[in-house]
């Protein structure tokens, strides 16, 4: 698994992971027929954030996690895993 930290935010993490029905020929990753590259992406964000505007009012808002899941298919999945192994 590939891990990226984005400089911009510690909290924001994107994790490479493969796709359920897939296979792997040297290395790449395929769909389940074989025939077409497949890179799977899940981005996970997690923000903490204490905000006090005042001695009486305060909110807390803590361990807020979202997560966005997409795959790229064919060419674009190919040159995405060749960057990702090289």
């Amino acid at each position: 698994m590939t891990t990226f930290s984005p400089t911009t935010d510690r909290n924001t993490n994107a994790e490479v992971r493969g796709v359920i029905g897939t296979v792997v020929k040297d290395g790449i990753r395929f769909s389940a027929d074989g025939k077409q590259p497949v890179l799977n992406v899940r981005l996970s964000f997690r923000r903490s954030w204490n905000a006090q505007r005042d001695d009486s009012q305060a909110a807390d808002w803590k361990d807020v996690k979202s997560y966005i899941s997409f795959a790229f298919w064919g060419d674009r999945a190919a040159k995405l895993n060749e960057q990702l192994e090289g």
